[in-house]
Parts: C-alpha cells; structure tokens; sequence
C-alpha cells in the first residue's frame, strides 16, 4: 500500500529477513574455503603463487635500456637534468614514455685541457649507442637485431657570433670538441631525442644536437636536454589527421625513410612544418621555431637574415635551413591514417638541403661574380588532393607534392649589407572538381515511323489551306473592279 509518499508492508512473507546474525570475518584459509563450499561461488579463487612474472615489453614509466659500443650488457638510458639545484645532474634514468624537458648549469673546470676529453661536452657520449628494442626479447648487446641505432640529425651550428647554420653531414665524429683560437669548439648546447615507439617495442630514435663554442675562460654552460615520445604504430594511438582521409585543419603527417624500405612516422610537431619565428623573426631562430603544415590551410611564412655572413657557403646554409628546417620529413601520407607497413600510401617530397645547395651552386655558374651568391630566396609547395569515396562522405587524400623555387638573386657580400627576406609557400590544390548530384533526365522516344505515315492526312490539310486561300484572293480581286468602276 502506497499513500502520500508513506509504504507499508500488510505481510511478511520471509520472516528470516528481518534477523541478521552478526558473524565474524574467516581469519585463515580453512574458514575461507569453508564459505566458499557453503555458498558456492565459484567467482572467488584463491591466489595460487605469489610470485611476480617479469614484464616482457617496456611499460610506461620503466627505464630504457641502451648499449654503449663495446658493452655486454645493457644500462638505462640517462638524460642530464636538473635536481633540487640547477646543476646538470647524469645519473638521471628517463622513464618510458614520459617525455621531459629541463635545463641545467653545466660546470666547467679548467677548460683548456678539459676540451678534449669532457664526456659532458661531447656530441659522441649521448648519440653513439643502441636503444634495446625490447627487453622482454633482449638477449645480448651483441645482438644487432634486438637494437635500434640512435640516428642523428645534421646538427645545428652556433657561430661565436649567434649564427645558426646547419652541418651537411650527421657523422658525430667529425664534430669532437676541439681548443681553437681561445674557444672550445662544437660543445652540445643543446640535444633532443625523438623515439619511436610500436606495439613491438622501440622502432626508431633521432637526435637533434645545437653545438656552439665557448670561451677557454669559462666556467660554467647552460645545457638543454629533451625526450620526446611518438607513436610510430596506429594500434597504439589513433592518428589525429583523420580516419582514413585528412580532416580540414589538422596536420600533415610526415615520415623518414628508414632502413630497408620502412616507414619512420613523425607525428606533430616533428611533422611537415614552416619558419615561424618570433618577432623580430630572425632566420636564426628559425632552425627551432616551426609552423605547422595543416591539411587545406594555404599558408606564407618567412623570416629575416640580418646579419651578413663570412661567407657565402655559410648563408647558403642559413637561407636552405630557413626553407626547410633542419631535418625535414622526406615523406608525406596519402590519408590521415596511412600506415607505416604499406609504402604505397607515402608520398615523396623533394625538401632537402642537399637538392637545395646543389641548385644554387649549378644556377650560380656565369650568372654572379665572385663577390656575390646566388640564392634561391623563395620556394613554394604544392600539395595535389582530390576527394574519394561517396558523395554522402568523401575522403580528402593527397595526390602529388612538387616543390617550386623562386628566382635566384646575386646577393653581394659587402659592407652595405642589407637585411634578406626569406619566404617559403603552401599551397593547396584540387585538381579534380567536385562531383555534383544530377538531376534526372525526362525518357525520349526514339520510334523511327514511315515516312507515308501520315500521307492522307497532311494532304487534306492542304487541300483545305489551298481552298480558303482561294477565298480570300477572289476577295481581293472582287475588291479591287469595284473600287476602279467607282473611280
């Protein structure tokens, strides 16, 4: 009986659910099995051993191994970082999958014969070794198959005077420290690790080094450190670039061409990107400053080379790491979510540094003297897309990528020196228009009839013109007797 929010009970069918027993908890097995063979539940098991398997795969948070050349066995990957104090800390293990960023205060003690031997300034100490790909499978450093080699980047060079530039080579030994003209040359300011990561394990891993000098009188560096994480399986994190056709805004997924024949995927911010500087947008800055290429958003980006290089080789450089970076992907996806296995959905793209040197020095024969450089200031990329699918949920997929560069200008190198403008273009392009919905077409009738069809019936027809024609011509005649009589 229910009334005004007041229930009632007019009869207990259960008496026993109105008496609860107090009963103390089991405190051994014995009582627990005793419960379970009462109530029979079989969802309760009992832990049978409690011993812990060891992880056969990398887990989030766990150290990452590496081997150094010669070694036997493996150590943890360490990154310097800064500790309760500002002073580089080595013995700092980096935690699978958790990137981390810090900046430190690098001690320097005697300078002069320290130079050469420092390990903390030294590119080869955080470049030349192998990540392990997976320590479940790891059996020994020995064997190359478990490994992944750290590839480095061409890196950037600081010039005494704030320059930056880009080396054209990524050999890590030919960038050893060295005492020269009262500085220590090629000592690491900066480095970034960039690993790649699948359901298998470790798929690959990059460094980005930014070597400067410094002054033998010195005693102390601020150094910076990074690692970053991305995802180079879909399995393991879905593609934000669109599923499977690119979504309006959303980056352009870039790749390296890795050893044979495979496919390194960068996803944002190590993607297709511009010169983005921050004001007053110096091309110096550039190198570590990038845009973002997004999926149909045309885009004109630049920056500004103020100060006039020693040489021509060097601003050479600096207008060819402005256009394109220093490392940019040399593949592009078809579709958002391409993936790595199928080497069918990448697209080449011809942004090198290489390409971009030897085109100035050819143009450059017999068009500028000796004094002058001839410098390809402007280059523009086109990106070719089309939709594909229904019409209901087309697809966007690009189809073609083709680099344009811009005039090159002699450039003198002389004392009214004057400030370049360096620009580089996206542009997007369709190159088949969309399809529209047709409206359909009334039936005709294609019947082929005899000529004589209707014979009978066009000539009464004109027998019957023929007939009030005849009328209408005596009418006239009879018109006009009659008006000349009266005349």
């Amino acid at each position: 009986m229910v009334s005004s929010g007041l229930f009632c009970v007019e009869k207990d069918n259960y008496p026993q659910g109105s008496k609860y027993s107090r009963r103390s908890p089991p405190i051994n097995v014995l009582e627990f099995q005793s419960l379970l063979a009462h109530h029979d539940l079989k969802s309760w098991v009992l832990p049978t051993s409690t011993s812990h398997q060891q992880s056969t795969s990398y887990k989030s948070g766990i150290p990452v191994l590496v081997c150094l050349p010669g070694a036997l066995k493996p150590t943890k990957l360490q990154v310097p970082t800064a500790v309760g104090s500002s002073v580089c800390l080595n013995s700092a293990p980096t935690g699978f999958l958790i990137d981390r960023s810090s900046t430190c205060l690098r001690l320097l003690v005697d300078l002069v014969s320290s130079c050469n031997t420092s390990s903390a300034l030294s590119l080869v100490s955080f470049t030349k070794m192998s990540i392990v790909r997976n320590p479940g499978n790891f059996t020994s450093c020995s064997n190359i198959d478990d490994l992944v080699e750290v590839q480095l980047s061409h890196p950037i060079l600081v010039s005494p005077h704030g320059l930056l530039s880009s080396a054209s080579t990524d050999n890590p030994l030919e960038f050893e420290p060295t005492s020269q003209h009262g500085h220590c040359l090629y000592t690491v300011f900066e480095l970034h690790y960039t690993v790649m990561v699948g359901s298998e394990g470790v798929l690959g891993a990059t460094a980005l080094a930014v070597l400067g000098s410094v002054p033998l009188n010195a005693t102390s560096l601020w150094q910076h450190f990074s690692i970053r994480y991305s995802m180079g399986d879909l399995q393991l994190k879905q593609r934000l670039s669109g599923n499977p056709g690119y979504i309006i805004g959303q980056p352009i997924v870039g790749a390296y061409s890795g050893r044979n024949g495979s496919v390194l995927v960068l996803l944002p911010p190590a993607g297709l990107s511009v010169a983005a500087p921050p004001p007053p947008g110096n091309c110096e800055l550039a190198a570590k400053s990038r845009r973002m290429v997004n999926f149909k958003e045309d885009m004109r980006s630049g920056c500004v080379i103020r100060s006039p290089p020693a040489s021509c080789r060097l601003l050479l450089q600096m207008v060819c790491l402005a256009l394109f970076g220093n490392q940019p992907p040399n593949l592009i996806a078809r579709f958002g979510n391409s993936l790595p296995s199928h080497m069918h959905d990448w697209l080449p793209v011809p942004l090198n540094q290489v390409e971009c040197y030897a085109r100035a020095e050819v143009a450059a024969v017999g068009k500028c003297d000796k004094t002058s450089c001839s410098l390809p200031l402007s280059a523009e990329l086109r990106l070719m897309w089309d939709r594909v699918g229904s019409l209901d949920n087309p697809q966007f997929k690009l189809l073609e990528a083709s680099l344009h560069y811009g005039p090159l200008e002699c450039i003198a190198l002389n004392n009214s020196w004057q400030p370049l403008l360096v620009t580089t273009t996206v542009t997007f392009i369709e190159i088949v228009r969309q399809a529209a919905p047709a409206y359909r077409v009334a039936p005709q009738l294609d019947v082929r009839l005899p000529s004589d069809l209707f014979f009978p019936f066009m000539q009464s027809w004109a027998e019957k013109k023929m007939g009030s024609w005849s009328v209408v011509i005596l009418a006239i005649f009879l018109h006009v007797m009659v008006t000349q009589r009266k005349g």
